[in-house]
């Protein structure tokens, strides 16, 4: 109805398993044994580290195929929502979002403007609890928006150049504006692991 479900994975064990490797991965590069998903924004100091480590979380989960291992590891849910025939997607886009710091969310966007179709569902798994804060805003009912009711423009992202890792983490360099949407109704699912 909303055009997004919330719901409990039948296999959690996969996403704790690999929210341990990440934390291993964190403890690689921060170099401190206390460092954790939930602290990581303490122990960076810079917009610029924060990429590069990001950039190396986000380069170990995909040569690990994380995403893989958690999507088979659901594969009963995702039949009852998709039926039997299921392609996967092969990229790993992992995310982190540091509370409170606008700049490392994507802006709001539709995944169609970008390449997607209507046949395909995206899933967020958090390894971690996300709030109003750090969360995915959606905007419910905007898969019911047919393209000619909006005014969608292209744009150059200010800072995210095509090329760099910030576009290659998944920020687009080109961002498609919406100017006659309001997100006043957005909501932003509190989630937990």
């Amino acid at each position: 109805e909303f055009g997004f479900p919330v719901f409990d994975l039948p296999n959690l064990d996969v996403v704790l398993e690999i929210r341990q490797l990440l934390d291993i991965e964190l403890r690689k590069h921060i170099r401190d044994p206390e460092v954790q998903l939930e602290t990581y924004h303490h122990f960076i100091n810079s917009d610029d580290e924060h990429i590069d480590i990001h950039w190396k979380i986000a380069s170990a989960a995909r040569d690990q195929k994380f995403t893989r291992q958690v999507l088979e590891g659901q594969l009963e849910i995702l039949h009852d929502f998709f039926g039997p025939d299921l392609a996967m997607s092969s990229r790993d886009n992992v995310r982190i979002v540091r509370p409170q710091v606008e700049s490392d969310n994507l802006d709001f966007h539709r995944d169609y403007d970008y390449g997607n179709t209507a046949f395909e569902l995206n899933i967020l798994v958090p390894f971690v609890d996300v709030d109003e804060l750090t969360g995915l805003a959606v905007l419910p009912k905007s898969h019911l928006m047919e393209d000619n009711e909006l005014d969608i423009v292209d744009t150059d992202h200010p800072t995210v150049k095509k090329g760099s890792l910030k576009h290659r983490l998944g920020f687009m360099h080109s961002p498609k504006i919406i100017r006659n949407l309001s997100l006043d109704d957005a909501v932003t699912p509190s989630v937990k692991v």
